[in-house]
C-alpha cells in the first residue's frame, strides 16, 4: 500500500521513543533486552511465514499445541537453572501466566492467522509495545514519559495508516 513505508517509519520511531534511552546506551541490560526483542521479532516473522504456509493443512489449534511444545523445549535449559524453591513459591503465578501468555494468546494468534491476512495479524502484533507500556503504567506503577506517550501515539498512527 501507498503508506507502508511511512507507517513503518512511524512505528519504528514510536518504538524507539517508547523504549526511552535504552537504544542509546552502549551496554547494560537495556541493550541486551532490546537485542533479545529484535531476535524475538525475527523468530516471530519466521513463525508467521511458516504458519501461513501450513494453514491449509494444519489447523490453528494444532499449530498452537506444536508451538507451545517446541517453545517449551527450546526454553528448557533456562528453566533448569531456576531454583526449585523459587518455582514452588511462585507456582501460583507461573501456571496462570503460562496459560494466558503462552496458551491462550498463541491459540488466538493461530486462529486469527487462519481466518485473516498475515498483514492484518502483523499489524495487531505491532500493538505489543503500546500494551507493554500500558501494562507498566497500570500494573507496575511506572509512569509515562512524554517521549513514551508520543511513541505510543506514533505507533497507533502507523497502524492506522497501514490499515487504511
Amino acid at each position: 500500500p501507498r503508506y507502508t513505508w511511512l507507517s513503518l517509519g512511524l512505528v519504528f520511531v514510536g518504538v524507539v521513543l517508547i523504549t526511552g534511552d535504552g537504544l542509546l546506551q552502549p551496554g547494560g541490560t537495556s541493550l541486551t533486552g532490546i537485542l533479545a526483542g529484535v531476535c524475538s521479532g525475527g523468530v516471530y516473522a519466521l513463525v508467521l511465514l511458516t504458519s501461513r504456509g501450513l494453514r491449509q493443512s494444519v489447523g490453528g489449534f494444532t499449530q498452537a499445541i506444536w508451538t507451545a511444545g517446541i517453545s517449551s523445549l527450546a526454553l528448557l535449559p533456562w528453566a533448569l537453572y531456576a531454583s526449585p524453591l523459587a518455582i514452588q513459591a511462585n507456582l501460583i503465578y507461573l501456571i496462570p501466566a503460562g496459560i494466558i501468555s503462552l496458551g491462550i494468546s498463541t491459540l488466538l494468534y493461530f486462529l486469527a492467522l487462519g481466518r485473516t491476512r498475515a498483514q492484518i495479524v502483523s499489524v495487531v502484533a505491532i500493538l505489543e509495545p503500546v500494551f507493554g507500556a500500558l501494562i507498566g503504567v497500570f500494573f507496575l506503577g511506572e509512569f509515562f514519559t512524554l517521549p513514551g506517550l508520543i511513541g505510543c501515539v506514533l505507533v497507533l498512527g502507523g497502524i492506522y495508516l497501514i490499515t487504511r
